[in-house]
């Protein structure tokens, strides 16, 4: 701004005008230099933070936009990311280490500018303890990195901590900002925590969706390889000596056997999931007696995608056709979209009658509202790491999107 006042001034004293006029030239190419030097500054700070700093987060409102930030992240990979691209730039601490704590051991789950050399041994958890929260600019040649550690703590037990080491301009962590850093570890053990509270439970719903389908599979093969079997060596024990409407209650029992042992184990399963998802179509429209249109545009790669995904899928489209043909009354459903091993982009859309959805597709939200389809649904997606969405408002009809790809984090 200085260069640019200069510039402006020097060529203002070689005009013909008098003293008086020049000085109040002056005063206003002053004033308006100010002016804009005061709006354009902290557009100019940002710029350079950001570019040439890293920080991404302003300092001063650092505590209250992590608080937030954090809130959003569901997964430990979501967590550590926002620490090492965001928090910790915006901290200039160069060096950082992010040890977990568990059964008296050290983890090590995030590192920056640390070799594996420089990190604590497994079983020092005690000494990062007696350490823990006071500024060390001289200690052992071991760890001569580390400057500041901090404890992270889910009530009484240590869960973490977090070593601090090299930080612009001069490796300083001053008394009065360690309670500001604590704070900050603070709220990254309560999102570690939930976060770990969360995926034990999902493990455990996974368990439970795997136990569920393989004792559908059992259900399946006994019903298939015992009782239609067995149904057919009576029919045929009987010979001719059989009530008129007998054979006809024989066919339609054993048909519906069969539909049983489809929907509980959909044999197009064995040779992938687009054909299992057509042999689907097929037996929802004779279903309803050809009343309602299932249209399949699948584009599916010769390589298969994993069986476990494969069957989390279909169990979703599953779901969304059978709430559009039961719930929202639908005449037409398309399912459309890509099928690859490294990516999949699936579409199930339908003209039914909507409804209002919920932005958020929290399942505990799902559940209250009595939504007990889409939230089985969105936990299935979530479990194979895919992203769900569901755009649906009353007489507009029902999208469901499931996006996945191999650079997705997630359980899968």
């Amino acid at each position: 701004m200085g260069t640019v006042l200069f510039s402006l001034i020097v060529p203002i004293t070689s005009l013909k005008i008098n003293v008086e006029t020049s000085i109040f030239i002056g005063v206003l190419v002053i004033l308006a230099a100010t002016s804009m030097a005061i709006i354009t500054f902290p557009i100019f700070q940002a710029f350079v933070e950001k570019r040439y700093l890293g920080i991404k987060l302003p300092y001063q409102n650092l505590q209250e936009i992590y608080s937030n930030r954090i809130a959003a992240s569901t997964s430990t990979g979501d967590l550590l990311q926002l620490l090492e691209d965001e928090v910790f730039p915006s901290l200039l601490i160069r060096q950082f280490a992010f040890m977990q704590a568990f059964n008296g051991k050290l983890k090590t789950l995030l590192t920056g500018n640390i070799s594996s050399e420089q990190l604590p041994h497994e079983n020092d958890m005690n000494l990062l303890v007696s350490q823990a929260g006071i500024y060390l600019p001289y200690i052992s040649s071991e760890n001569s990195w580390t400057r500041l550690i901090l404890p992270l703590k889910a009530g009484d037990a240590f869960i973490g901590f977090w070593l601090l080491g090299r930080r612009d301009p001069d490796d300083l962590y001053p008394l009065a900002e360690i309670p500001i850093l604590q704070s900050i570890a603070n709220q990254t053990a309560i999102a570690l925590s939930n976060i770990l509270h969360a995926e034990e439970v999902r493990k455990l719903f996974q368990l439970d969706i795997e136990r569920y389908e393989q004792e559908r599979l059992s259900l399946a093969r006994d019903l298939h390889d015992s009782i239609l079997n067995q149904l057919a060596v009576l029919r045929n024990n009987l010979g001719e000596a059989v009530p008129p409407t007998f054979q006809s209650d024989y066919e339609e029992l054993t048909h519906r056997l069969r539909e049983i042992v489809s929907n509980l184990r959909p044999p197009m399963l064995m040779y992938g999931l687009k054909p299992a998802i057509i042999e689907l179509a097929d037996n929802l429209m004779e279903r309803s007696g050809d009343k309602v249109k299932i249209k399949v545009d699948l584009e599916a790669s010769e390589e298969r995608i994993p069986e476990h995904m494969e069957q989390h899928l279909f169990r979703i489209v599953q779901e969304a056709c059978e709430n559009s043909i039961r719930h929202a009354e639908a005449k037409t459903v398309s399912i459309y979209g890509t099928l690859a091993p490294g990516k999949v982009d699936l579409n199930i859309h339908d003209d039914g009658k909507g409804f209002d959805a919920d932005s958020k597709l929290d399942p505990d939200n799902l559940l209250a509202n009595h939504h007990f389809g889409l939230s089985g649904m969105v936990e299935r997606a979530f479990l194979i790491g895919a992203k769900i969405k569901i755009h649906s408002a009353p007489s507009t009809g029902t999208r469901i999107h499931i996006e996945w790809s191999n650079n997705n984090s997630g359980p899968a």
